[in-house]
């Protein structure tokens, strides 16, 4: 029923976008174990940190690329344009990790055991887990919804153009480029669950703020810091899962916990 009235057009760019999800949805699972499984235990958070760099600086220049793109070509133009060089990049990274994992196998340089974290009995740790799962998705899901929504808010609202409302969507994910690294800098200094519990209590302030801060530089500064909420949290929730999650069931709990 909700596909009634939408033209051909917007029907076959919702099925690709979901498409592209699910496409899209098998790379944390698998590559989270990885790197929490190949560094010290006092380094696993800012590894992660470090990890979440590269998908922030694409979430941050993509607006601003397909926001200029569409502006002088058209938005076909921007999904064209920005689809080529991902699947490209898409073969390259599979060759090339495929080729480093199989020799650091060989080599026997993975981390198997996660350490006295991953020592708690199974009943403890897995309820430890859920809380955590569910307080850190719902958090997530909450703010991305937001986000979801402030280029039509600040176009319906304000009265911007459409391509700079999609830019200033850039500010929110720029703060990953320096909150992810801090975040983890933060949950291996002081505790994991303590910086997760901040962060989650932190993003109903920033929300109602949306409703307050008028068009200018207030509103730039509140984009980031709804960012900077995205972005603590999310290496030092993703670590937890994984330290706490039995050794041979780590991926299928991460493809629960992003699903």
């Amino acid at each position: 029923g909700i596909m009634v009235g939408l033209s051909p057009t917007y029907i076959t760019v919702i099925v690709f976008l979901a498409l592209m999800g699910i496409a899209g949805g098998g790379y944390h699972p698998s590559s989270t174990p990885l790197i929490v499984g190949s560094v010290s235990p006092h380094q696993r958070g800012q590894a992660m940190g470090f990890h979440a760099i590269g998908g922030s600086a694409s979430y941050f220049l993509s607006p601003l690329i397909a926001g200029a793109i569409a502006v002088g070509f058209g938005w076909r133009a921007s999904f064209i344009s920005l689809a080529i060089p991902s699947v490209i990049f898409g073969i390259v990274f599979h060759l090339v990790l495929t080729k480093r994992l199989k020799s650091r196998k060989a080599e026997g340089t993975l981390t198997g055991s996660l350490g006295a974290e991953a020592a708690r009995s199974g009943t403890d740790r897995m309820r430890r887990l859920t809380a955590l799962i569910i307080m850190s998705t719902a958090n997530y899901a909450i703010l991305i919804s937001v986000v979801s929504f402030i280029p039509l808010y600040l176009v319906d609202h304000f009265g911007i153009s459409e391509g700079l409302a999609a830019s200033l969507v850039a500010g929110i994910y720029s703060s990953g480029l320096w909150a992810s690294p801090l975040g983890g800098y933060l949950s291996d200094r002081f505790g994991r669950v303590p910086v997760i519990i901040i962060v989650c209590l932190m993003a109903g302030p920033v929300i109602y703020l949306l409703n307050l801060v008028s068009y200018g530089p207030g509103m730039i500064i509140l984009l980031v810091g709804i960012g900077m909420v995205i972005y603590l949290r999310m290496p030092v929730a993703e670590a937890y899962v994984v330290i706490n999650a039995p050794e041979n069931h780590r991926s299928t709990i991460l493809g629960i916990y992003y699903f």
